[in-house]
């Protein structure tokens, strides 16, 4: 904790003033000012000292020991510039500084693929907000260029004069009562955020080391699951492989067995072979036979014109017995 003697608006050091301490950032949460909207003037917020926090890496201002994140003012709008993405808005609250107010702009989706020519522009979020107007602006304070900035989270426009004018009393309020005195934080109070911030920590990395355990465990199932399923198809194909040829599972159970078989089989091929040429041999002489035997029959049988009809001998084939049997009678 540092501790640093109070400063008056002039930036000089007031005499027998009594010094604050700057906290810790666990010790914030008991800040008044840090989680509310302070009603501040331009010219305060000129006046914050801001630095880089080790544990957020964000800006942090403070007003003394205070911290504020939150700021809100009111005041005239003197000039508007559009940029790509964020307009600024330039306000004076008649406190002898302006300061910028940046509004970011929706950006139109360059993924949208639609029939028109040209992209439609977006919805400007301010559309009644005009040069000239008194606006309620309420946002984040930020730092651009080394100068303090207000990011806009809302903006309002103020209907009256007596509405500006009760937001300046607030002003004066906040500042004479809450401001005034540096922030205090006894060491009981410290010790205990201390540990409750502990506490967090350890929560917060238990809870890592719960997810990056369950990652690597879900990880680990997950390999095991793809190799079983690997072992699984592999073993499905392999008996499919099996099923479909039979010969080849017999040849790997039977090794040896399998070609004494084979030969067996080659004998026993050549034996019916030779057994089929012989029964076919006289299958071939008893077809010839039969048909000299019965070529008469089939010749009949085949020929339409001598089916039904009876056997008559020619009468030539009586002559020539005839004759046969007169030269046989005169023993010729």
């Amino acid at each position: 904790m540092t501790s640093v003697a109070t400063t008056t608006d002039d930036g000089k050091e007031s005499g027998g003033a009594a010094k604050y301490e700057f906290y810790p950032i666990y010790c914030n949460a008991v800040s008044p000012t840090l989680r509310t909207w302070c009603p501040l003037t331009a010219h305060d917020i000129f006046g914050l000292q801001w630095k880089v926090t080790v544990e957020s890496q964000k800006y942090m201002f403070f007003y003394l020991n205070h911290p504020i994140s939150w700021a809100r003012i009111v005041g005239v709008v003197v000039a508007i510039d559009s940029f790509y993405g964020r307009r600024i808005y330039t306000i004076d609250d008649s406190s002898g500084a302006c300061i910028e107010c940046c509004v970011a702009l929706p950006t139109p989706d360059k993924t949208d693929k639609t029939a028109a020519t040209s992209a439609a522009p977006p919805p400007d979020p301010y559309p009644d907000i005009e040069t000239g107007i008194v606006v309620d602006v309420k946002g984040v304070l930020a730092v651009f260029r080394n100068e303090p900035q207000i990011g806009v989270v809302k903006m309002a426009r103020v209907r009256s004069t007596n509405a500006e004018v009760a937001f300046w009393g607030k002003t004066r309020t906040f500042r004479e009562g809450t401001l005034a005195e540096p922030w205090f934080v006894d060491a009981a109070m410290v010790r205990r955020l201390k540990r409750h911030n502990e506490k967090d920590a350890a929560n917060k990395n238990n809870s890592k080391q719960d997810s990056s355990g369950r990652g690597r465990e879900a990880a680990d199932n997950s390999r095991e699951r793809r190799s079983r399923s690997r072992r699984d198809e592999g073993a499905a194909k392999s008996h499919t492989t099996m099923r479909d040829s039979p010969r080849r599972h017999r040849r790997e159970e039977g090794g040896g067995e399998h070609q004494g078989s084979r030969r067996r089989k080659a004998v026993g091929a050549d034996d019916a072979g030779q057994e089929e040429a012989i029964a076919g041999q006289q299958t071939e002489e008893q077809r010839s036979k039969r048909y000299r035997e019965d070529g008469d029959k089939r010749q009949w049988e085949g020929n339409p014109s001598l089916r039904h009809k009876p056997h008559r001998p020619s009468k030539l084939s009586n002559v020539a017995t005839y004759i046969e049997g007169q030269y046989d009678a005169l023993g010729l």
